[in-house]
């Protein structure tokens, strides 16, 4: 199910989630019947993953232990279940969403404030994006801007998943910058596109095996990505942290109200000047996900060092 799309199995090989015989049946329920078929079916298919994937539920469970502490082994499942659900909700609206845009209304909160800002300035601007409810469809509305969008993204190797959900496609204005070992991780084009005044989307939430910083989230030690922070604060550019989440069935809030400055203060402490700023990113997104439980889509241990 979704971007969490494989895994490392007993055998060495590499499991999928996700085919396209699943896409194209859901894209012919959705033709014929429409969005509300598609949501029922995902109560036939979400309880496969919930008694046959053990992995994915137990990739969630770090998250459910510290959500919902002295949550039991029942009640825990149904969280999971609800999060497994509202994701799928999530990936068929991504899809519906390409085909058919105009379908779905999106309020913003703190655009007109970020726009002016934005407009009066010649910096770049980095979109903080988090695993948190459909960041990919909000992510779509910042073509709306009149700057070149960048999204750092890693490369989807499930292609039944790439060529369905389009998720590395490069369109109107919006481009992609793939992370690799090569040219600093994408670390160059990075800096070279807030230098001329372009957007870059980055992932703030998960390290992958970029350098992270231990902060609190909901009660415990996790470690976070820095990376985004850094380039902030050396390229004095600011930080506007993305959320989204559903209010009604095509109805979407994309948040974009909360901005940071990094800017570091002397030469001395650095780290500990971006672990501040880091904080205070995880603090925002601790209360959303207070607010909104089962939009978390981390699917990793971040508490494991």
């Amino acid at each position: 199910m979704g971007t969490m799309n494989k895994e490392k199995v007993n055998t060495g090989k590499t499991r999928k989630r996700g085919n396209r015989a699943g896409f194209w049946f859901f894209e012919t329920l959705y033709r014929i019947f429409g969005l509300k078929a598609c949501y029922s079916f995902l109560y036939l298919v979400v309880p496969y993953y919930l008694l046959f994937d053990r992995k994915a539920v137990l990739s969630v469970m770090p998250y459910i232990e510290r959500r919902f502490p002295g949550v039991g082994f029942i009640s825990a499942y149904k969280h999971v279940f609800l999060i497994f659900l509202n994701q799928g909700k999530q990936l068929i609206n991504r899809y519906v969403f390409l085909k058919n845009e105009t379908l779905f209304n999106l309020s913003f909160a703190g655009y007109n404030d970020l726009l002016k800002k934005f407009n009066d300035t010649d910096k770049g601007l980095i979109i903080l994006t988090s695993h948190l409810g459909n960041w990919q469809l909000a992510a779509q509305a910042l073509k709306h801007l009149d700057r070149v969008v960048n999204i750092v993204m890693r490369p989807e190797e499930n292609l039944a998943v790439q060529k369905s959900l389009q998720l590395d496609y490069e369109k109107d204005n919006i481009k992609i910058i793939a992370p690799s070992n090569e040219n600093l991780g994408g670390v160059i084009e990075i800096m070279n596109a807030l230098r001329r005044g372009e957007i870059v989307a980055i992932t703030g939430d998960r390290s992958y095996e970029s350098n992270s910083v231990p902060v609190d989230f909901l009660g415990s030690t996790a470690l976070f990505p820095y990376s985004a922070f850094k380039i902030a604060a050396e390229t004095e550019c600011p930080i506007a942290v993305l959320l989204t989440y559903q209010k009604k069935q095509t109805d979407y809030i994309v948040d974009l109200s909360n901005l940071l400055f990094p800017k570091y203060i002397g030469k001395n402490n650095k780290l500990e000047q971006l672990k501040a700023w880091i904080q205070e990113y995880v603090n925002i997104i601790e209360a959303f996900v207070k607010e909104h439980p089962y939009d978390c889509f981390l699917f990793c241990d971040i508490w494991k060092k």
